[in-house]
């Protein structure tokens, strides 16, 4: 697989990204775009992992693993966790079953928090990735990509401590942040991060000016030492005498 090849779905990697995060900005408004923003989220894994065939990094696919497990683990644990509220509700929150119902909560909770623990390490290990990138990714680039791995993380955390319910909000601008710098990546193959290198056909050609020399003696009117004839052409001999013009 050429270079170019590889840009080029580092540059799709990107682009999944950007509609993430356009998705999760517009589910402030339309909150099912919160579900388009996952399925792009999936598409992008799936461009981690046509990369890593190429560059066979052990923690790309860590980072994939890890971060599939987090999203399983998170949606186990929310659907004990309506479960057992369900139960509740049904059971009038009295009773002995009241408190039966309450442990799947409980557990549900402890589940949702192992996802998300494990989303830190994921993001972790891809951020270690493109630590370890700094000679293949542009300065700029670089930078974006270790924040937005950052930011990611930062946004697992406070779903973790979402019960205070405004780290939810902290934790989704969070993570719009650190998808729009990873979007950055889309941009790898176009001219904005590109360094044009010179090449033997475009060398500067310098022109030395032309100076016009003149003879200083062609001005300058030239007379036979024998006679005093004025000398005209280049001849060796006065035109007049025959004397030789030394």
């Amino acid at each position: 697989m050429s270079d170019d090849e590889l840009k080029r779905m580092w540059s799709e990697f990107g682009k999944n990204m950007h509609t993430v995060g356009l998705m999760m900005a517009l589910s402030f408004i339309v909150g099912v775009t919160g579900i388009v923003a996952l399925i792009f989220v999936f598409i992008a894994i799936g461009n981690l992992k046509r990369i890593n065939f190429y560059l066979k990094d052990a923690r790309l696919e860590e980072f994939r693993s890890k971060y599939i497990k987090a999203f399983v683990l998170r949606i186990v644990g929310m659907l004990v966790m309506v479960g057992g509220l369900v139960g509740m509700f049904f059971t009038g929150f009295s009773g002995d079953d009241w408190t039966f119902l309450f442990a799947p909560i409980v557990i549900g909770l402890i589940i949702v928090i192992a996802g998300g623990a494990i989303e830190m390490k994921a993001w972790d290990t891809l951020k270690s990735f493109f630590e370890d990138q700094v000679d293949y990714f542009p300065a700029i680039l670089h930078r974006d990509l270790v924040d937005g791995c950052n930011n990611l993380k930062t946004a697992a955390l406070m779903y973790l401590i979402g019960f205070l319910v405004i780290t939810l909000l902290v934790g989704i601008i969070f993570q719009i942040i650190g998808y729009f710098k990873l979007a950055k990546v889309k941009d790898l193959i176009t001219p904005y991060y590109l360094t044009p290198t010179p090449t033997a056909n475009q060398k500067l050609v310098q022109t030395p000016p032309s100076f016009s020399q003149s003879n200083p003696s062609s001005n300058s009117s030239k007379y036979c030492p024998n006679c005093g004839a004025q000398i005209k052409g280049t001849g060796n001999f006065c035109a007049e005498c025959g004397s030789p013009l030394t």
